[in-house]
């Protein structure tokens, strides 16, 4: 494990230590994306100074994904499989325009319950979190968007790094403060920032290909292919530094510890990267990644969601020594009378079963 972080503001620099860094991520697809995506950057940067500050910053964060550290590489995954970042809203304009070329088609034969229930539009809305006032109605038939935001609301994974998603309709109040119907200007502009609101919180369907790949990485079918190995600096021994290193000694007394203790700092969230730390990373973006199909016999999209419930998130029983259990021996005939065991209150959300989501009934025709 070696630090390359830099406080050089000389592009090129900049533009090679972020290439090196990123060729040594753990992960293909990352290695692929960064590539090209720093490529992309350094053509169209448009501001030198804010993209020189820019450029430390995702190098610092680049670093700390090679090395292991949880946060970093948990960001590198998101931006590489569209969970955060410009790949995120690639996704999400390529899947509805995908939708768009399905509006013509008939209305879907069977819908879920438990997104029928999302789908019936509210009767009240408190807007900006004050008191509640009439809504104004929905009559037309849920959209093909509309359901896809039901069914995010439904199963959106309470590990993600985005805001859950509320409501699948605007929220416009029939009437203003004075008491007059909401004028058409007005309503669309609500309409606009709700949109705008609810696109950040989408987390878009992922192509089959890359979702079947990270299923199988998730689940242990596929091997994790392993970190690519660091080339050794030319002139140096990798890994040198410390109080012997001649960043150290030709630092001034009063700057060289802290430079060091910094380092120290730094290094301590780093993990080792193995077979087993990479499942469970590939496990958690797997869980906020959905994959869509059309299905021609429902007339409507089939969202699947990937899952954790894996050998590699468990974590391994303790074996207790035979000295440590004597400790506890006679316990039991302990009198606990006086102890009072606190009760827990069930919880008072309601849980809906995967069942009731994936289950689907015939819509009537006058609906």
């Amino acid at each position: 494990m070696t630090s390359t972080t830099t406080t050089t503001t000389n592009p090129t620099h900049l533009l090679r230590a972020l290439l090196r860094t990123c060729s040594y991520l753990p992960d293909g697809p990352s290695r692929h994306y960064f590539h090209a995506h720093i490529l992309h950057r350094f053509r169209h940067v448009t501001t030198p100074t804010l993209g020189a500050y820019r450029a430390r910053k995702t190098l610092s964060l680049l670093t700390r994904a090679t090395n292991g550290d949880l946060p970093a590489l948990t960001k590198v995954l998101q931006h590489t499989y569209g969970r955060a970042g410009h790949r995120r809203h690639t996704l999400l304009n390529a899947f509805l325009t995908e939708q768009r070329a399905h509006d013509d088609a008939e209305p879907p034969t069977a819908v879920s319950p438990a997104v029928r229930r999302v789908l019936v539009p509210p009767t009240q809305i408190a807007p900006m979190g004050g008191a509640f006032v009439p809504a104004k109605p929905h009559d037309a038939p849920p959209t093909a968007f509309e359901r896809l935001l039901a069914d995010q609301i439904l199963r959106y994974p309470a590990r993600s790094n985005r805001t859950q998603l509320k409501i699948a309709y605007a929220p416009i109040p029939l009437e203003n403060v004075f008491l007059r119907p909401t004028s058409a200007k007005r309503e669309e502009g609500m309409r606009k920032r709700w949109l705008v609101d609810t696109m950040e919180r989408i987390l878009p369907p992922l192509p089959k290909e890359e979702w079947n790949r990270l299923r199988d990485l998730a689940t242990g079918v596929v091997e994790w292919e392993g970190a690519p190995k660091r080339r050794t600096r030319v002139g140096g021994k990798e890994g040198g530094g410390g109080l012997l290193s001649v960043e150290y000694l030709k630092s001034p007394i009063r700057h060289a510890h802290s430079k060091v203790r910094k380092a120290e700092i730094d290094q301590r969230d780093w993990h080792e990267l193995t077979p087993n730390y990479m499942q469970r990373m590939y496990a958690r973006i797997w869980e906020l990644c959905p994959k869509a199909r059309w299905d021609e016999e429902l007339r409507d999209w089939v969202y699947t969601w990937g899952g954790t419930k894996i050998a590699a998130n468990m974590g391994e029983p303790k074996k207790l020594a035979q000295r440590d259990l004597s400790l506890f021996e006679g316990i039991e005939g302990l009198d606990r009378a006086h102890v009072k065991a606190k009760k827990r209150t069930p919880s008072k959300k309601k849980v809906i079963s995967q069942e009731d989501i994936d289950s689907r009934e015939t819509v009537s025709s006058n609906d």
